[in-house]
C-alpha cells in the first residue's frame, strides 16, 4: 500500500531554507536522485516545498494502463517497471526506471497525458510532486528544463533499446542484462524476486527461466534461494549478457552529473 509522509519542507535543513546559502545546502543530504542532485541548489529549493516522500510496495502499480495521474515520481531506493500488454495476454517489460530518472513525463508534456502502465519492480521510496507544481518550473527552461530534455531523450533510447533486444536478443542474455540493469539500480546485496515475477516481466515462460537460472547458478554465476537472487560473478553475468547492457550502463554513467550552481 502507497504511504505518503509529510512533504519535505517541513523536515531538516529544507525548514530552514532561508537560513542556508546556495553554497552550503546540503541537497545530496535530502535525496539520491541523479536528476535531482543535477539541479543548482536555487532551482532545488523551488521544488522542495512540493515534495513529498512516499514508499512502495513490490507489484504496486504506479500508473494503470492509459489512465491519467497528477502526479510525477522521482524514485529514490524504489525502481520502476514500465509494462505493456501483448495481444496473446503475456506482459513484457519496455523500460526500467531508478534513481538515475524519472516516472510519469507524459503528465507535463502532453495536453492530454494518458499513463503507461508502471508497477514497482523493487519496493522502496520516491519523492513524489504534482504537476501543476512541477509545470512552471519545467517551463521556466533553464538547467532544470535542460536534464529533463537529457533524461528523455536517452529515456527514448532506452525504450528503443529494449525492444530490439525484446525481437532479436535469446532469452539468456536478455535475462544477463536485465538482472545487471536492476542491480546498478538497486544499490543492495540482493534481487528480492521469484523467478515467477522476473519470467512475467521478461515476457518468457517460468519453465524457459527456470533452466537458464540453473545453468548460471551451475556456472557459479547467481545463487537464488526463496525469493532472492545473488549475483556473485558480475563480470561473467556481463559477458553472458546482450550489448543492451553496455549501452544502457553508458547511458547511466551519462546522467550522473555533478550538481552545478
Amino acid at each position: 500500500m502507497l504511504k505518503v509522509s509529510q512533504p519535505f519542507v517541513g523536515k531538516g535543513f529544507a525548514s530552514h531554507w532561508n537560513q542556508v546559502s546556495r553554497e552550503t545546502f546540503p541537497i545530496g543530504r535530502l535525496t539520491n536522485n541523479t536528476l535531482l542532485l543535477a539541479l543548482p541548489s536555487i532551482d532545488f529549493a523551488r521544488l522542495l516545498p512540493h515534495l513529498q516522500m512516499v514508499s512502495f510496495n513490490s507489484g504496486e502499480d504506479i500508473y494503470q494502463p492509459d489512465g491519467t495521474s497528477e502526479f510525477l515520481y522521482f524514485p529514490e531506493t524504489a525502481v520502476f517497471s514500465q509494462l505493456n500488454i501483448l495481444a496473446d495476454g503475456r506482459t513484457v517489460e519496455t523500460a526500467m526506471i531508478g534513481y538515475e530518472g524519472i516516472a510519469g513525463l507524459s503528465t507535463i508534456l502532453s495536453f492530454q497525458p494518458k499513463t503507461f502502465w508502471t508497477q514497482t519492480l523493487i519496493a522502496g521510496i520516491a519523492l513524489r510532486i504534482n504537476a501543476k507544481n512541477f509545470k512552471p518550473e519545467f517551463g521556466r527552461g533553464g538547467f532544470l528544463q535542460a536534464v529533463l530534455l537529457d533524461y528523455i531523450n536517452l529515456y527514448v533510447a532506452h525504450i528503443s533499446q529494449r525492444a530490439i533486444c525484446n525481437i532479436h536478443h535469446r532469452i539468456e542474455e536478455r535475462f544477463c542484462s536485465w538482472l545487471l540493469m536492476l542491480d546498478d539500480r538497486n544499490r543492495k546485496s540482493r534481487l528480492i524476486l521469484t523467478q515467477e515475477q522476473i519470467a512475467y516481466f521478461l515476457g518468457v515462460h517460468r519453465p524457459t527461466l527456470t533452466l537458464i537460472a540453473q545453468d548460471l547458478r551451475n556456472n557459479g554465476i547467481i545463487d537464488y534461494i526463496r525469493g532472492r537472487i545473488f549475483i556473485l560473478n558480475r563480470q561473467k553475468l556481463e559477458q553472458s549478457a546482450c550489448e543492451c547492457y553496455s549501452l544502457t550502463k553508458k547511458n547511466l554513467a551519462y546522467l550522473s552529473y555533478n550538481q552545478t550552481d
